[in-house]
């Protein structure tokens, strides 16, 4: 290995800055922090959607120094599923399909369980198309052995499976799977899902070199083939941020007022805020 190969790392992920998602910001800040300590990032992210909402407070000065490659969803895909999939939601949240208040009748059961699977299918489909799409450009346009990591997150199937991809064409990279989520925590999926999305998961930890997760709790939910692989790296927090904010604050006339952003599921999947109020209360 040379000089160069050992500080250049590969990432490959679907939520990027200036995405306005909760995973951009766990992935924007270990390349962050990967660029200040030197390292060489080459990035890869979907091409941005034209409806992309953005935040720019996620975006520093590193970015600038990462070589960002930009890897759009294949013709064949945007013009048989994804166009077809948007002429069926006519606008509608997808998430709002599949959750158990759409089923207090027969008919509403029926379409929900319908949209469930239709809805893993989407995803399935949409990610083997990014994966084809990423890892045959990586292969024919970049010098894979210039990598010693090759870096990928979910929730995103299709960096998962791009990476494992470019790790069969490395010689010596060593591929770091990133776990923010079990892929098979959600509740509302089917058993059926919760099964293929499971060994689905199996399938990436066995391949994987190192598993990485938010925490220990999450480590236990993705099974025992962690078992000597898995690492805990925390979301923490950016102190950078926090000198932003008071930037803010000194420039607003009124008081400052506390905020709380909440994305996702926390505990078990669970869309309840009440374990995160329980403990603040205990803090103040």
């Amino acid at each position: 290995m040379t000089k160069d190969t050992k500080n250049s790392i590969l990432f490959i992920t679907t939520a990027f800055p200036p995405d306005n998602a909760i995973g951009a910001v766990r992935m924007s800040k270990f390349v962050k922090y990967l660029v200040r300590g030197g390292n060489h990032i080459t990035l890869v992210t979907p091409v941005y959607d034209e409806y992309l909402t953005k935040d720019e407070f996620l975006t520093c000065e590193e970015f600038d120094k990462i070589e960002h490659i930009l890897i759009p969803q294949s013709n064949l895909f945007n013009k048989l599923v994804k166009s077809h999939r948007q002429q069926v939601m006519k606008g509608k949240v997808g998430t709002n399909l599949v959750t158990a208040g759409n089923m207090f009748s027969k008919e509403n059961y029926i379409k929900t369980w319908f949209f469930r699977y239709a809805r893993l299918i989407y995803i399935l489909i949409r990610n083997y198309d990014w994966m084809i799409k990423v890892s045959s450009y990586l292969i024919k346009h970049v010098k894979i052995d210039k990598y010693s990591v090759i870096f990928s997150s979910y929730p995103s199937l299709g960096a998962m499976w791009a990476a494992a991809q470019v790790k069969k064409r490395s010689k010596h990279a060593r591929w770091i799977a990133d776990f923010r989520d079990p892929l098979n925590y959600i509740k509302f999926n089917t058993p059926s899902s919760n099964y293929i999305l499971t060994l689905i998961q199996k399938n990436l930890i066995k391949k994987a070199d190192i598993v990485t997760t938010i925490s220990s709790g999450v480590g236990s939910m993705l099974g025992p083939l962690t078992s000597g692989k898995l690492e805990i790296l925390t979301n923490g927090f950016d102190p950078d941020d926090f000198l932003e904010l008071k930037k803010r604050n000194k420039a607003e006339t009124e008081p400052p007022i506390i905020s709380f952003c909440y994305a996702g599921g926390l505990a078990g999947g669970e869309r309840d805020l009440t374990e995160l109020f329980k403990a603040i209360k205990l803090q103040i």
